[in-house]
């Protein structure tokens, strides 16, 4: 079996993706820890004087004596180029999550790495490969519930172009802001229909509302939704603010529409976009 070595950053969103990985090769993890967090500040004494660096290399030389066949880094918020050629490995692949601030993603030397993945469909240029988001099924999940349910809900933050959407959209959905994992998978078993306003940024929200076997109504403005799942069929996607009133207003008085797309989005998710599903396009990058 395969030998991966896998560097990430010390939060817990890629841990679905690690533990699916585990599930089909032997997989050691080596975190970027005090080096990820001591790079944070630019200025501060601990990079200034190179200890994190040193704290790097030491921690380092103990996995450039293993036998590994492949490396994965997966890139955290904070980014710094690592050295990997003292890994004698055969394949060295990096998994930006989140490529498009700054454009980080134009900024990492393909010659260091054999495959190049982005979790942004906009990133995906000169050889770089699109590998969005999945979703946590251990987490979000369909299961019976007898609480009255909401008419549409919308769970995440209020920023930016959201925050028009809102102004527009008052009184005809429920929002939520602080809510996370099972909280919100209770949230969208209670909803006839959800909200996905990513834009022309695809996050995990579509996907998280489809494994509840909700149905997803989405704004999206080129994200690359379109190409996974079939608009009408597995979700419904609006362009506009306007449109996405009317798609809310047709879905609440269609029961029996809203109830078959949110099937066949179930099964499209849990067939093609879990982090299972991800981590299999990465092993196949192995061989």
């Amino acid at each position: 079996m395969t030998n991966l070595l896998i560097i990430k950053d010390c939060s817990t969103f890629s841990d679905p993706l690690v533990s699916s990985l585990a599930q089909l090769v032997n997989v050691t993890v080596l975190p970027y820890d005090w080096f990820e967090w001591g790079s944070k500040y630019s200025v501060n004494a601990f990079t200034i004087l190179g200890l994190d660096r040193l704290l790097w290399k030491q921690r380092f030389r103990h996995f450039k004596s293993k036998n590994f066949d492949a490396v994965l880094e997966i890139e955290p918020p904070i980014k710094r180029r690592l050295n990997l050629k003292p890994l004698k490995v055969n394949k060295r692949i990096l998994y930006m999550l989140d490529p498009l601030p700054w454009n980080r993603w134009k900024k990492v030397p393909l010659e260091d790495y054999d495959t190049v993945f982005v979790g942004q469909k906009a990133a995906a240029l000169d050889g770089r490969k699109w590998l969005p988001y999945g979703v946590d099924t251990t987490i979000f999940r369909s299961y019976p519930s007898n609480l009255p349910k909401y008419a549409c809900t919308f769970v995440g933050t209020y920023y930016g172009f959201r925050k028009a959407i809102f102004e527009q959209l008052a009184g005809t959905i429920t929002a939520f802001e602080g809510k996370y994992g099972h909280d919100c998978c209770r949230i969208y078993n209670n909803s006839e229909s959800a909200l996905s306003l990513s834009g022309n940024l695809l996050a995990a929200r579509p996907f998280e509302i489809l494994a509840c076997k909700t149905a997803c109504i989405a704004y999206d403005t080129g994200s690359g939704l379109e190409t996974l799942f079939q608009d009408g069929r597995h979700l419904s996607i609006a362009h506009t603010i306007s449109e996405l009133k009317e798609k809310i207003a047709y879905y609440s008085n269609n029961p029996e529409e809203r109830s078959q797309m949110a099937s066949d989005g179930y099964q499209q998710t849990l067939k093609y976009h879990t982090w299972a599903n991800r981590a299999q396009e990465i092993v196949d990058e192995l061989r």
